[in-house]
């Protein structure tokens, strides 16, 4: 009975339940990620140092990407969930009472293979589950990016605020307790066997040639979320060297953050434009505007931010949707997706440090950085029109 508490036929409650997933999980992610990056950036650890933390990251995403797709499965993924929540508060505490830096990066390694087990459960769980109601893909995609999106914009709001009232030790702890309501959510909420076993249907045949422009969504993605990781393993280096408070710190990366979390949601009536190769141009715009702001200096890095949350919200849309058209391919395709969030994490910091040896700045830096999201439109534009050309007129 106690198993069953939170089960409720109201599809839309089960709905409210599912997104309360990556709205706090991501909570997590945003906390650690911004108090080990600026932890370290306050002691007066340079890039290097600051961007191991992400690089760490997307070593560990990898690592567990290799064969999360062949280890996720619908009926356990609820399982699976509970054990990356109970991984990731045992590294949490460890991490709250500890300032060695080679310790540190040891255990965040633990976060993202905890992290990547339990996204890739969940999004097996929600192709089940959110199914049911038979919501358009696009709505169930905005949904999502905006809900773990929102999390990931709470997480730097709060662990600034938490430095600023009590020390970065007290942030870790609330991303503890965040997952302890995760664990007790996911063991509480009992959705419908027989749904989930009658909800993956194959998708129309046009619709399945359509989703191979999942090439363009992971181009996309690899350039776009190595940018965004580019620009925080700067940030937190460069906003102490101009002496700012916690407090702008961590209204940067909201602002971002929630940019991102509003652009999905706009994207919920937008299926058309997932397939308009002019859209890779014009989305990149943003991205571009947002790096060049950030070189523009004091003044200019809230705005920034926002332009580029912009342009990440949409490539975020643009690759989950082509990944999850065709239920049959999704949980793989899936698992691609989380593969290349990996890889930017791994490359973004590697070429960011690379870029301020070569550059000597900041400023310049973030110039370089416009560089190569224009170029990785480029190459998603091309993957693009390649693809359409192949399809045949329906």
């Amino acid at each position: 009975m106690a198993m069953e508490l939170l089960y409720f036929n109201n599809a839309k409650m089960n709905t409210w339940i599912i997104y309360f997933f990556p709205f706090a999980f991501d909570i997590i992610i945003g906390i650690s990620l911004f108090a080990s990056r600026h932890a370290l950036a306050e002691q007066g650890m340079g890039t290097r140092t600051v961007g191991s933390i992400v690089a760490i990251y997307g070593i560990g995403y990898i690592a567990a990407n290799l064969f999360m797709g062949k280890i996720i499965r619908p009926a356990y993924a609820r399982g699976q969930m509970l054990v990356g929540v109970a991984a990731v508060i045992i590294i949490l505490i460890v991490l709250a009472n500890t300032k060695q830096v080679r310790l540190i990066q040891i255990f965040f390694c633990g976060i993202p293979l905890a992290g990547s087990l339990f996204f890739n459960a969940f999004q097996s769980f929600m192709l089940g589950v959110d199914n049911t109601i038979a919501k358009p893909l696009t709505r169930t995609i905005a949904h999502y990016t905006f809900a773990w999106s929102l999390g990931f914009a709470i997480g730097p709001f709060l662990s600034s605020f938490l430095k600023s009232a009590i020390s970065w030790p007290a942030s870790y702890y609330a991303a503890a307790i965040t997952a302890a309501s995760i664990g007790l959510v996911a063991l509480l909420f009992k959705p419908s066997i027989r749904q989930i076993r009658e909800s993956v249907k194959p998708s129309p045949p046009v619709m399945q040639k359509k989703a191979s422009l999942s090439v363009s969504g992971w181009i996309g993605v690899l350039i776009g979320w190595t940018g965004w990781n580019m620009l925080v393993t700067y940030w937190p280096v460069h906003a102490q060297l101009l002496g700012f408070k916690i407090g702008i710190k961590g209204l940067v990366e909201f602002s971002f953050a929630i940019t991102q979390a509003l652009t999905g949601l706009f994207l919920a009536r937008m299926t058309p434009a997932y397939y308009m190769r002019k859209n890779f141009a014009i989305i990149t715009i943003f991205g571009i505007g947002g790096a060049l702001l950030f070189s523009a200096g004091i003044g200019f890095f809230v705005v920034g931010a926002v332009l580029f949350g912009i342009y990440s919200g949409n490539f975020l849309c643009n690759m989950m949707f082509h990944a999850s058209v065709d239920p049959e391919k999704a949980v793989k395709r899936i698992a691609i997706n989380e593969l290349c969030i990996g890889i930017s994490f791994l490359c973004a910091p590697v070429l960011a440090t690379l870029i301020k040896m070569a550059t000597g700045n900041f400023a310049a830096s973030y110039v370089c950085l416009a560089v190569f999201l224009l170029l990785g439109a480029a190459a998603q534009f091309i993957a693009a029109r390649r693809t359409l050309a192949a399809l045949p007129l329906s």
